[in-house]
C-alpha cells in the first residue's frame, strides 16, 4: 500500500509541467487581476454615520420590536427616522437620505440611491444581522431586545485587491488538483494497472487512497509554494496561518475527492476533468472568485450554496480582521464533500468490478 503511494507521488512530481502550472497559475492570475481590480478595492471601506428613512405598515413582522431596531441603529450610527408611507425616491432626496427601508407584513425593501453604495451595502448587512439575531422575535416571542454591539458591524474592513485576490486565486486552482494525477491515471489505464493492482490483493479502497493522498499531497505542495511566494511577491498576509493552511488542505482534499468521484463513475479523465471545472467555475462565479462577495448582487442564500463561498469568506475575512465566522463552515462543508464523494468513487469502483466479473 505505502509502495502504491509512494510509486503515484514520484510520478505526479515528475510532471514537472502541471506542478509548474498549480505554482505559477495563481500567481499570473493573482497579479493581472489584482491589478485590474486596485482602483475598486481602494474605495472600499466602512461607512460614516448616515441616516435612513423607514415606513411601517400596518400589522408588519417587525412593529413589536423597530423600538430595537432603532436602538441599535444608533450603536451602529445609523439613524432610523419614520415617515409615513408614500414614494419612497421622493422621501429619500427631499430629505437627504441614505436609503429608505419598507417594512411590509412578512418582508422588508431596502430603497437606495446611486451615491450610496456603500451606506446601502452597511443598512442590507446590519437588517441581515438584526434579523438574524432576532428570530426568536420574528416568530412571535414578545418583550426580546434585540442587542447588536458596534463592534460586530465590521462589514466593510480595509482589504486591497492584492489581498482578496491574491487568496481567491490559491483557493481557485487549488480545487484543480485532479490535472495533476492525469498522467498516472492515463497510465493505469492504459496499461491495465489497475487490475494488475487487484490481482495483487489490493482492495478498491486501498486503489483510491493509492490516488487521492498523493493528489491531495502534490495539490498542497503546489499550492503552499504559490501561497507563500505570492504573499512575499504581493505583501498579503494570511490571517491565522495554521488556520487558513488546514481550510485549504480540507478544501483540497474535498476537490480532490470530487475529481476521483467522476473518474469512477465515468472512468474517463475527460469525463471527469469537465465537470469539475464546471461546477467549481459556477461555485467560484457565485462565491466570490470572479467578482468580490462583498460587492456581489446575488441572494445571501444562493451564496451559501457555493462551498468556494464559504471559503472564500472565510479566508479573506481571516486575513483583514483575524476571525471568521464562516472558518467552521467552510471546513465542514469540504470535509463533508470529501466523504460523500470518496464513499461514491470507491462504491463505483466496486460496481464497476462485480459488473465486469
Amino acid at each position: 500500500m505505502f509502495y502504491l503511494i509512494k510509486n503515484n507521488l514520484k510520478l505526479m512530481l515528475r510532471n514537472k509541467w502541471s506542478l509548474a502550472a498549480l505554482i505559477l497559475a495563481p500567481i499570473l492570475l493573482s497579479a493581472v487581476v489584482s491589478s485590474a481590480m486596485s482602483g475598486l478595492m481602494s474605495s472600499y471601506e466602512a461607512a460614516k454615520a448616515f441616516s435612513v428613512g423607514y415606513s411601517m405598515e400596518s400589522g408588519s413582522f417587525a412593529e413589536d420590536y423597530i423600538e430595537d431596531i432603532v436602538k441599535a441603529g444608533k450603536e451602529a450610527d445609523i439613524t432610523f427616522i419614520e415617515y409615513p408611507q408614500g414614494e419612497s425616491e421622493s422621501i429619500i432626496t427631499n430629505n437627504n437620505l441614505a436609503g429608505f427601508v419598507e417594512f411590509g407584513t412578512d418582508e422588508y425593501i431596502i430603497h437606495s440611491v446611486d451615491n450610496h453604495e456603500i451606506e446601502e451595502l452597511t443598512l442590507e448587512y446590519f437588517l441581515g444581522r438584526v434579523m438574524t439575531n432576532s428570530k426568536n422575535t420574528v416568530l412571535g416571542v414578545q418583550n426580546k431586545e434585540i442587542t447588536l454591539p458596534k463592534t460586530e458591524l465590521e462589514f466593510l474592513p480595509a482589504i486591497n485587491s492584492s489581498d482578496y485576490y491574491g487568496i481567491v486565486y490559491i483557493v481557485y486552482c487549488g480545487t484543480l488538483g485532479l490535472l495533476c494525477a492525469t498522467g498516472v491515471l492515463a497510465a493505469e489505464k492504459k496499461h491495465g494497472i489497475v487490475r494488475k493492482y487487484r490481482i495483487a490483493g489490493f482492495s478498491n479502497f486501498q486503489i483510491y487512497l493509492s490516488r487521492i493522498i498523493p493528489i491531495v499531497l502534490v495539490t498542497a505542495i503546489g499550492i503552499g509554494i504559490s501561497a507563500v511566494c505570492s504573499a512575499f511577491m504581493f505583501e498579503f498576509h494570511w490571517g491565522r496561518p495554521l488556520l487558513s493552511a488546514f481550510i485549504l488542505l480540507a478544501m483540497i482534499c474535498g476537490s480532490s475527492a470530487l475529481g476521483l468521484m467522476f473518474y469512477g463513475l465515468f472512468d474517463n479523465l475527460a469525463a471527469s476533468i469537465i465537470p469539475l471545472w464546471l461546477i467549481m467555475m459556477t461555485s467560484g462565479i457565485i462565491g466570490g472568485t470572479f467578482e468580490t462577495y462583498m460587492y456581489s448582487s446575488i441572494a445571501e442564500n444562493i451564496k451559501q450554496l457555493s462551498p468556494l463561498y464559504h471559503i472564500n469568506r472565510a479566508l479573506v475575512e481571516l486575513s483583514c480582521m483575524g476571525k471568521s465566522d464562516y472558518a467552521q463552515s467552510a471546513i465542514v462543508y469540504w470535509l463533508s464533500i470529501f466523504a460523500v464523494c470518496s464513499l461514491v468513487a470507491v462504491a463505483a469502483e466496486t460496481v464497476k468490478r462485480r459488473v465486469k466479473a
